[in-house]
């Protein structure tokens, strides 16, 4: 069986198929055809999670920039560059269009909310910012 090209279907992909040809007796072209049916049905989920999300109004629109910035942000944070399980993940949310899905999205941004609240006022915290929690909750020094 040969993989479609450009597809969301990968080499785990083929023994499924494989097993299902055998139990069916399907000829090679037959399994073919499934094999590229299941990689049209992987594709046309994925472009309506995308089209979801797109029309959905508040991860959408005008604010479906921000949305995939944030997305973004929360991926980099649990999966930095050079984890070895970053590109696991980020297949997984490639292949079928997981990481378009707005129930997905949504996660990343109560996450990407929750590490926002992790942050002190001002920046960083410890050295970072120009004036201390004491200044940013009660004002400057007199």
């Amino acid at each position: 069986m040969v993989l479609p090209e450009g597809g969301r279907v990968d080499m785990s992909d083929i023994p499924q198929i494989e097993a299902l040809a055998r139990a069916n007796n399907w000829t090679n072209e037959e399994a073919q055809q499934a094999l590229s049916e299941h990689a049209a049905n992987i594709e046309a989920q994925a472009q309506r999670f995308l089209a979801e999300t797109k029309a959905d109004p508040q991860l959408g629109g005008v604010n479906l920039a921000m949305t995939q910035v944030k997305a973004k942000a929360v991926i980099d944070r649990l999966f930095p560059e050079g984890d070895p399980a970053r590109p696991e993940f980020l297949a997984f949310l490639n292949r079928g269009g997981a990481g378009n899905n707005k129930q997905v999205l949504r996660a990343f941004l109560r996450i990407h909310q929750m590490m926002a609240e992790d942050r002190p006022p001002g920046g960083t915290g410890g050295a970072g910012g120009d004036k201390s929690l004491v200044e940013h909750l009660y004002g400057p020094k007199t």
